[in-house]
């Protein structure tokens, strides 16, 4: 009986969570890599694109936000109007670690971070989740 009240607690903290999460209409998914999931907001126009997550006060352990481009470039990104630090993950079109740039301050502005050649996708996650999961270049996140 404690771990039916454990696991339906759980259920309920994450419905919670992905309510307040959606707060801002954007579509969302369940990324799977080896060693876990997180759920992203899907940055897919150009306005979702350059807004990001600027001006959010801060982002969940398994949350973030994948940014979905229509071709493989060379992409940069800064963290203007960050309130915390971040990974970003650079993905091509399959969902391979192309590189992480890990822990990136929010002081790093008006610098650029720049992917390690064209990639596809940008995932962006609270800093230190690619050192939690064990996240290194070539693997996949789906």
């Amino acid at each position: 009986r404690p771990m039916a009240l454990s696991i339906q607690k759980l259920i309920i903290a994450f419905i919670a969570s992905l309510t307040a999460f959606m707060g801002t209409n954007l579509p969302t998914a369940v990324l799977s890599h080896k060693n876990g999931q997180v759920l992203v907001e899907l940055a897919q126009t150009p306005a979702a694109q350059q807004q990001g997550l600027s001006g959010r006060k801060s982002l969940g352990a398994n949350q973030g936000m994948l940014f979905i481009f229509p071709q493989d470039e060379a992409r940069q990104f800064w963290m203007k109007e960050m309130n915390f630090p971040l990974d970003i993950i650079w993905l091509n079109k399959e969902g391979k670690i192309m590189g992480l740039a890990t822990n990136v301050a929010t002081s790093t502005y008006p610098g650029i971070i720049s992917s390690p050649g064209p990639v596809r996708q940008v995932l962006e996650v609270s800093a230190g989740y690619a050192q939690k999961y064990g996240l290194t270049v070539g693997d996949f996140i789906r």
